[in-house]
């Protein structure tokens, strides 16, 4: 079972940490299509909207680290919790 648990737990961690990147990857670019650049948003030299996409998902990765860790750790300590057998 604990294992079961941890494996959760990691799955949990990375299913965290894809959402909140893909939705800051999102954000970021439509941050980004709101650039001056003359050049157009979808420049292949990753102007505007590419370019914040990036960058948004970079961020949102550093951010759902450590709530990914707190996850795990959340999850690692319910599965530590007695199961009502009395114990001695």
């Amino acid at each position: 079972m604990t294992g079961s648990l941890r494996l959760a737990a990691l799955g949990g961690s990375i299913c965290l940490i894809a959402v909140v990147a893909i939705v800051g990857g999102v954000l970021g670019g439509l941050i980004g299509l709101q650039s001056g650049d003359p050049r157009g948003p979808f420049d292949p030299t990753l102007n505007g909207g590419m370019r914040g996409a990036y960058a948004g998902m970079a961020a949102g990765a550093v951010v759902a680290m450590p709530l990914a860790l707190l996850f795990a750790g959340a999850v690692h300590r319910w599965a530590r919790l007695p199961t009502g057998r009395r114990r001695g």
